[in-house]
């Protein structure tokens, strides 16, 4: 049997949000690009979210009794585990592509990545095959130097950049910025609960404020992300530039995804947890509605004034 739950729904509003632009992300892009490497962040980060216990809000307690849920519980363990190692691998590499600053350029070389690839597995094992102290801890902390190393390049290469470099480096730092200190925090509230005794890698009843702020890290920065690609090519993408028509029917599910959960979520969370919230998903909505808007106005403004010389206009998606 299921249950609603007002925090799961944000947690799979999240999920939703990750995937779309994940694929949207992947299927403008070039092999080896860094928005290439932003869709497989994407995927990551929405499967440690997810598996963080935000699925088991929605089971009953007679749910939980069935003779399936431990191998459930464990393949939940499992992944979140693995996300959170391959975020400390994946995430300095992708800071080096596409950050400009030499605070991240280390992590470009193709040996420095081989060594994160071995820590994370090492650690991946050591966290559910051993000490959960220990190995929780070296990966907690390693993951709340990691967000605030982020926060801090992310900031260098703004400082450091000019005209248009400057703005994506802004929408970038905003963006990410919010994920890395939400999660941040969360994790070093874990590391704080793990020597208390208190910690569980999954936890069944993931509704205090921590599990709040974890969401809502990767539900404002995907939409910020969005609005980023829209309004400044973020990562050198243009989704409105040489759509074919395979691409365009995955860029229209994307706004079609996006849309039906924040719409939802603001229904359903102004409902649930009150009309702060639910303002937020209404916002969380608007984002790209309105870089699309002020896309459009562009791209009118570009066609009136091409059109005289070059005859017929490419169409824009």
């Amino acid at each position: 049997m299921l249950k609603f739950s007002a925090m799961g729904t944000l947690a799979l509003v999240a999920l939703a949000m990750c995937l779309s632009l994940a694929i949207v992300v992947y299927r403008v892009s070039g092999p080896g690009s860094v928005a290439r490497r932003l869709s497989l962040l994407l995927v990551v980060e929405g499967m440690t979210l997810i598996s963080t216990g935000y699925i088991d809000l929605f089971f009953t307690e007679a749910t939980r009794a069935a003779s399936w849920y431990p191998v459930f519980y464990r393949t939940e363990e499992i992944a979140h585990t693995l996300g959170d190692c391959l975020m400390l691998a994946l995430y300095p590499p992708f800071l080096a592509a596409a950050l400009n600053t030499r605070l991240t350029s280390p992590f470009g070389k193709p040996w420095v990545q081989g060594v994160l690839l071995i820590m994370a597995a090492i650690l991946c094992a050591l966290v559910l095959w051993g000490p959960l102290k220990l190995g929780g801890t070296i990966l907690y902390v390693s993951l709340v130097v990691l967000f605030g190393f982020a926060m801090i390049a992310s900031l260098d290469a703004w400082r450091s950049a000019h005209g248009l470099a400057r703005s994506r480096a802004g929408t970038f730092a905003l963006a990410f910025g919010m994920r890395d200190v939400c999660w941040g925090i969360v994790y070093g509230w874990a590391t704080i609960l793990l020597w208390q005794g208190t910690y569980a890698i999954v936890d069944p009843d993931a509704t205090t404020t921590p599990y709040l702020v974890y969401a809502l890290g990767t539900l404002l920065a995907v939409p910020l992300i969005t609005y980023g690609i829209l309004k400044a090519h973020l990562f050198d993408i243009d989704l409105r530039i040489r759509w074919t028509i395979r691409q365009s029917t995955v860029a229209a599910a994307f706004v079609a995804v996006f849309y039906i959960v924040t719409e939802g979520a603001d229904r359903m969370l102004e409902a649930e947890l009150g009309s702060w919230v639910g303002l937020l998903a209404s916002a969380l909505r608007s984002l790209p509605e309105a870089a699309g808007l002020r896309g459009c106005a562009h791209r009118r403004h570009a066609g009136g004034r091409h059109r005289k010389g070059k005859g017929a206009v490419e169409s824009l998606a």
